[in-house]
């Protein structure tokens, strides 16, 4: 994209500067979204363990609810190829608790 004839003024509006012609440049991505694979549960001490695959070198933050109306985090996720794993200490003996990744 280029610009050129672009003019600014003050908050007053009384002084109009000319700026000079520019080029500007959008990279973006596609973003890639996580799949999210059935949770096992470890025999030990109940606590749900989460393994997940998202976009590498990506952050990636995991909230729990109980009722899909109240979000609260619990971790902070990154990985260079990827594959996320997180367990969830609190779950153990917590009853019904759901799980979902997202971009901060």
């Amino acid at each position: 994209m280029r610009l050129s004839g672009v003019e600014i003024t003050s908050s007053q509006g009384l002084d109009i500067a000319q700026l000079p012609d520019a080029q500007l440049q959008f990279i973006g991505r596609d973003p890639v979204r996580p799949n999210l694979q059935a949770p096992t549960v470890s025999t030990s001490d109940g606590a749900v363990q989460l393994r997940l695959v998202a976009e590498a070198d990506v952050r990636y933050i995991i909230e729990a609810s109980s009722d899909l109306r109240n979000w609260t985090p619990i971790g902070d996720l990154e990985s260079p190829d990827g594959v996320l794993s997180f367990t969830d200490p609190a779950s153990a003996g917590s009853g019904q608790r759901f799980y979902r990744l997202r971009q901060p």
